[in-house]
């Protein structure tokens, strides 16, 4: 069937609005490449390469159909990297995720928990298997329902995440916490990041406790 036009939107990092374009149909190919780039330069991300340890409060179906941005974590949900970063940007690697808890919002569906190598027994007793499992199916995405492991406090899990990790020194780790993945605008770090942090990356250290 002939296409008229096509309504493009792109999003920015707190999946707002960032652009609305409306294309003729014959102009639909040409444009999308550079709509494309575009939304690749958009794309949420922490500011650091290397993370030992990445905190998540909270994952959900309002913040990423992944229950984490995989742009912002590194992994996909079939195993690899996203390929949605721009050429050169910032290439990361998390060593560690430990997911704390899910949003009220996403009513026991924990899709995305697959992605986290901790999680406590509080996310384990909200999950609805029916809607996280009717989700993992139909989305072919069966590694981000897999329970990974779980204790029963969060300081169990951070042991044990902590305990994963090679390292001879305390303040040699590299640690994030995070609210989600769609809240990036504060976070706590280790000592070990504020030093290693490049000049180039636009982040303000609070100095308060």
């Amino acid at each position: 069937m002939p296409v008229l036009f096509a309504v493009a939107i792109l999003e920015d990092q707190h999946h707002q609005t960032n652009d609305l374009q409306v294309i003729r149909g014959d102009e639909i190919l040409q444009k999308e490449d550079a709509l494309f780039l575009q939304s690749q330069h958009l794309l949420p991300r922490l500011p650091f390469s290397n993370i030992d340890l990445l905190i998540v409060d909270e994952i959900g179906k309002e913040i990423s159909g992944s229950g984490m941005d995989t742009n912002v974590i590194g992994r996909g949900v079939f195993g690899f990297i996203s390929s949605l970063r721009p050429e050169g940007s910032l290439e990361i690697h998390i060593s560690r995720i430990f997911v704390r808890d899910l949003t009220p919002a996403t009513n026991g569906n924990a899709i995305g928990i697959g992605l986290a190598d901790f999680t406590t027994t509080r996310v384990i007793n909200h999950i609805n298997r029916e809607y996280t499992y009717t989700n993992a199916l139909t989305s072919l995405g069966l590694a981000c329902a897999k329970i990974p492991l779980y204790f029963g406090t969060d300081l169990e899990a951070l042991e044990g995440a902590i305990g994963s990790l090679i390292w001879e020194k305390d303040n040699d780790l590299r640690i994030v916490r995070i609210k989600n993945t769609l809240s990036l605008d504060r976070m706590l770090v280790s000592e070990r990041l504020t030093v290693e942090m490049s000049s180039s990356v636009p982040v303000e250290i609070d100095p308060t406790p």
